[in-house]
């Protein structure tokens, strides 16, 4: 387990499925390497603002939609792809695919970072008569 001693680490090291990276609840935090030694790998604590995976070897113009599948009620898994390097990362927590978005990171590889979706609230008018 490699966990975040507060806000704004950098979580390098991914063991292919052999490590939990823990984030800090400050948010901030980073959860760095490329997609093989982040394949299988978990990530908890994702949630926080500002959280983001650097992917170091998928392009940002290369990553296609990341996808995440809830695979109960406490955590599922994210799978990113460029057609040739793939990963996919156990995140605690729920999810919906629409939420991931990706970005340079300024270094040719990919952050993913997630917005939670803003639940829109429908109020219904009746006509008077």
């Amino acid at each position: 387990i490699l966990t975040a001693g507060g806000a704004q680490q950098t979580l390098t090291g991914g063991a292919a499925g052999k490590l939990t990276m823990v984030g800090s609840a400050q948010g901030g935090d980073v959860f760095k390497d490329t997609s093989t030694l982040l394949n299988g790998d978990t990530i908890q604590g994702f949630a926080a603002p500002g959280d983001l995976i650097d992917v170091t070897n998928i392009g940002p113009l290369a990553i296609q939609q990341p996808q995440f599948v809830q695979n109960d009620a406490t955590k599922g898994t994210l799978t990113f792809t460029d057609g040739i390097h793939s990963a996919s990362v156990t995140l605690f927590g729920q999810f919906v695919s629409a939420g991931f978005h990706t970005a340079t990171d300024n270094s040719g590889g990919t952050f993913i970072s997630y917005q939670q979706q803003a639940t829109q609230t429908l109020t219904l008018h009746t006509p008077a008569h």
